[in-house]
Formats: C-alpha cells, structure tokens, sequence
C-alpha cells in the first residue's frame, strides 16, 4: 500500500514502546518529523494491559497466577489426564468442564479472566481428580507427581484462595468490559473518558459491596466453626476443607486492592486529553453532549475548536481539495441539521457514533455534499486519526 505521508496520514495508534514513540528514532515519532499534523495515540487499549500489571504486581494474585499456569500444563500436556476430568466431570452430574486455560498472552485481561472463570466453574471436579492422582494408590502417577499434586491441593482448598479467585474474576470483569470497548475499531477517542469513568464508578462500589461472583462463593460456603479445637470447617460444593482459628476471614484489605487498582488506571490515563488536537476533537465529535436546549448556545459551540482543527490539519485539507474559509459556516449548518434530524431519534447510549454513520452515509446525497463537504472533511480526519 502506497500512503503518501504528507497528504494522506492524518495519525495512529500503536502501544509505548520506544520503537513506536522514541523522541528520536521511534517509527512514528520520525512519521510526524515529515507530517507535523498527525496525531499520534498510545493504544488506550494496551494501556488498560500496563495498568492491570502494576496493580497485580507483587500480590497474592501471583501465587494463584503461578498455580493456574500449572493447572493448565498438567492438563495440556496429558490428554490422558484431560480425558480423566472430563469423565469424572460426568459421573459427578456436571455435563461438561472447560478445559483449564493458558493465563498468559498478550491480551492480559482477558486470558486472566479466562482461566479464573474456569477454575471455580469446575472447582470441585478438579480437585476430585487431583485427589484421586494423588491418593498414592495409581502406579501410572510417579510418586513426585503425588507430592506436586498434594502441594497444589494444599493452596487450592482454602478459603483464602477461593475468596481471591472470585474477588479478580469480579475486578476483571468490569475492566474487561471495557477494554472490549477499547480494542473495537468502532470506538472514537471521545468515548475514552465516559469508559474510564463509568467502570472506575463499578470498581469504586466493589470497595464496599461484593460483586456476583463473591457473592455466589459466599452463598455456596458452608461454615462450621469448632471453637474447641481452635479450626473452622468448610464445605465448598463437593470439597471439604479446614483452616485454623475461630473466625472467618472477612475482606483480606479488598478496599485496599480495588483501590490500587483504579489509582493505577488513573495513572496510566492521566494524559490521555494532554494532546490539544485531541481535546478539542472530544468536545466536537460527542454530539451527545451539546448544548441542544438553546439555539444561540447550539451556534457558538465548537466554533473555536472546529476554527483550530481547521488551521491544525489546513496542509492536508487544501491538499485534499478542501475550502478552510468554508468550515466554520458549515459547521454551523451541521449541528442545526443533527439537532432537526437526529436528536431524540438514535439510540442515546452510542448517540454520538450513530449521529455521524448515518450523516457519512448520507454524503454521497447532493443536498447534504453541498452543505457540508469541507467541515465532513475535517470531521472524519478527526475519526480516522483519533482511533486508538
């Protein structure tokens, strides 16, 4: 594919490694050293991956990382004892297991959610299976394997372990919403923000209140303290197990954890709006947010921005046959014309992305080409370069 740099690359998006973006010899930095109006967007979704490693760094997550890794090895290395779990999965009235996932890849996240969600949902038939290896009595199980077996068992019939597993599914799973969001082709900068502050809103409630899957492994607990002998009995599903001590451990600093968390999404966003092209487009392309209630407000919205952008990416847009004197009345004509046909008639969750769909594909329409070719112009440059 042939791009000629200076007329036709308007910005991209890749993750911060210094290939990317060194102040000197970074591929796209020395791109924007030939087109200074490109804009250039470290990947919001690889950002979500850095975050979520500084904040499970050097917590007890790494140990039930380190277990699920060999939970995974034991089970993709031997189909025979793959074959095994399954067939016990079945004398046990659970129709079908999922077969232990690799934890580990590229897209952080969600591999992690993955094997998690794996582990409790066959909880206890994995453990029957690791019982049954490690009872001593097979000849095909070398007696290191048992020893192994053993140890994982002792990490893996505890309250504590349980307790985390489904506190990071309950975490991962409000991140993972969004960095599905992220990660679609469809998604335009501006929505960046209202992601970031609607599931640190969701991570924040976790502080104080369980969320489904904690809930489930509370309500499925059984608990029976023995003050005499100083322990407490668990029944977990099918698995028995014991620990010292004459209470139940209650939260283990979850506040603390889900705190550390958004404090590290925070910082991984911090500078997310620090580059102005890309705060003034925010302003321009989330229709869902102007001033609609007045006429008078609705014509001066954006004008300074749309006049800024105008004059930011000018090279590139007389180049392209575009008419910058022409952008500002149309942009004028514009909102009026989203406000006439569209307010009130798309769906308001995404008004902003269907709101310009449908006004891009009525483009090719004459009324409409006349109207706002140059400002269209501009607006989808702002699309296309703000993708992240």
């Amino acid at each position: 594919m042939n791009v000629n740099i200076e007329t036709q690359l308007v910005g991209a998006s890749a993750d911060g490694a210094a290939v990317n973006f060194g102040c000197e010899t970074g591929v796209l930095t020395m791109f924007k050293g030939q087109q200074p109006s490109m804009v250039n967007v470290h990947c919001t979704a690889h950002r979500i991956e850095l975050a979520l490693k500084d904040a499970f760094k050097s917590t007890y997550f790494s140990e039930i990382d380190e277990l699920l890794m060999r939970i995974y090895y034991l089970y993709h290395k031997s189909p025979k004892k793959w074959r095994e779990l399954k067939r016990l999965a079945e004398i046990c009235e659970n129709s079908s297991v999922i077969k232990p996932v690799r934890s580990h890849g590229s897209r952080w996240a969600s591999h992690k959610l993955a094997a998690l969600q794996a582990l409790v949902r066959d909880y206890s038939a994995i453990i029957s299976h690791f019982e049954d290896m490690a009872s001593g009595e097979r000849a095909d199980v070398r007696p290191d394997e048992v020893c192994k077996l053993k140890s994982y068992m002792k990490k893996l019939k505890c309250y504590k372990f349980l307790y985390h597993c489904c506190l990071y599914i309950d975490v991962l799973e409000e991140i993972s919403k969004m960095s599905l969001v992220f990660q679609s082709e469809h998604t335009a900068i501006y929505r960046i923000a209202e992601q970031l502050e609607s599931t640190i809103a969701a991570l924040t409630l976790l502080q104080t209140v369980d969320g489904s899957n904690l809930l489930a492994f509370k309500e499925k607990l059984e608990v029976v303290v023995d003050a005499d002998n100083n322990s407490i009995a668990y029944q977990y599903e099918t698995v028995s197990f014991k620990s010292a001590g004459k209470t139940v451990p209650t939260t283990f600093n979850k506040a603390g954890f889900i705190t550390s968390v958004v404090e590290c999404i925070e910082r991984r966003y911090a500078n997310i709006d620090s580059d102005p092209v890309i705060a003034k487009s925010g302003a321009v392309l989330n229709c869902k947010l102007w001033p609609y209630h007045s006429v008078t407000d609705l014509d001066s919205f954006g004008n300074a921005e749309i006049e800024s952008l105008g004059q930011h990416f000018k090279a590139i847009l007389v180049a392209n046959g575009c008419n910058v004197r022409r952008l500002l009345p149309e942009w004028v004509k514009l909102k009026r014309y989203v406000k006439r046909y569209w307010q009130g008639k798309l769906n308001d969750n995404d008004f902003s992305s269907s709101a310009w769909k449908i006004t891009f594909e009525s483009e090719g329409n004459p009324t409409t080409t006349s109207q706002f070719a140059n400002v269209l112009h501009l607006l989808q440059i702002l699309l296309v370069s703000l993708r992240h």
